[in-house]
């Protein structure tokens, strides 16, 4: 888009820019919101399934219980105190440390998706307790777990965005093109 904005991009050009800008955010938010919800990255997504010594639920209903359900129960989600403990977007490390070679953004995004792990236990040991029930009292402590989940999500993508900001580089090539077209039209006159 600033290639647009500073090299002669029309106005629909402008615009077209700013629509992929939003298209990609809000894709990449979708799939970052769904790194947060632990339950998107285990095969117990929907139900405890094989072995189940601890006698953890297999309802087929918990999933779009955590998805939305508990908080559609209890109030909604409450965007301002989200907002009032979210932490700001931070730079993500671009020096690669992985000694399998790979980028250190994608190692990061991976951590982030591999800690959620522990929370997918823990998520049906709360449910097994009343803890996602908003008929118990103790379900605040479930709503609370969740919330935090958001709150994870929020910094990472919060991360992710501002990294993307800062580390850009100028599209050379669309620059390029722009000061021939400029070119051009000066030419013409």
């Amino acid at each position: 888009m600033k290639a647009y904005e500073e090299h002669g991009g029309t106005a629909e050009e402008i615009a077209q820019a700013k629509a992929n800008i939003l298209y990609v955010m809000g894709t990449m938010g979708h799939y970052v919101g769904d790194g947060c919800q632990p339950l998107h990255i285990t095969k117990h997504f929907n139900g405890w399934v094989g072995d189940n010594p601890n006698g953890y639920t297999k309802a087929r209903t918990i999933h779009s219980w955590i998805d939305s359900g508990l908080f559609r129960k209890t109030g909604g989600i409450n965007a301002a105190m989200i907002a009032d403990r979210a932490k700001p977007a931070a730079r993500l490390s671009n020096v690669p440390n992985d000694p399998a070679g790979r980028d250190p953004i994608f190692v990061q995004i991976l951590d982030y998706i591999g800690s959620q792990t522990p929370v997918v236990e823990q998520i049906y040991i709360y449910e097994k307790a009343g803890k996602l029930d908003p008929a118990q009292p103790q379900s605040k402590e479930g709503r609370a777990l969740l919330e935090n989940q958001l709150l994870r999500g929020a910094k990472m993508l919060g991360d992710l965005w501002y990294t993307a900001y800062k580390d850009a580089g100028p599209d050379n090539y669309l620059i390029t093109h722009l000061k021939a077209r400029k070119a051009a039209l000066r030419a013409e006159e």
